[in-house]
């Protein structure tokens, strides 16, 4: 519901903590008890975040490009494939990736 461990581990913490501090001679059904004050704490949860998140003052992502890309942007270039197979793969030989990846044995690495 709250979409993190750590919340919801607070989130019944509080509960217990409620749980203790609870007159049981007024709570009729434990389970029922608990089930409600878990929900609450949780909605309650869910709209601080969500003030939270709102009220974000710290630092956005930049906004997107509009128009053509910078000129230090258009130069970047992609390896070919065997170079990046073997990127990914750093412990394998040439010999053994390049032919299943489609590339070709270079002599004396890249």
């Amino acid at each position: 519901m709250l979409g993190s461990r750590a919340e919801a581990e607070d989130v019944v913490q509080e509960a217990y903590i409620r749980w203790h501090q609870a007159d049981e001679t007024t709570v009729r059904n434990p389970e029922a008890w608990l089930v409600t004050t878990a929900t609450r704490l949780a909605i309650d949860r869910l709209r601080a975040l969500k003030v939270e998140r709102e009220a974000y003052v710290g630092p956005w992502l930049p906004e997107p490009l509009i128009g053509s890309p910078p000129p230090e942007l258009t130069r970047l270039t992609v390896p070919p494939p065997g170079r990046t197979v073997m990127l990914i793969w750093p412990g394998l030989s040439a010999g053994a990736v390049s032919p299943p990846a489609g590339g070709v044995v270079v002599e004396g690495g890249f």
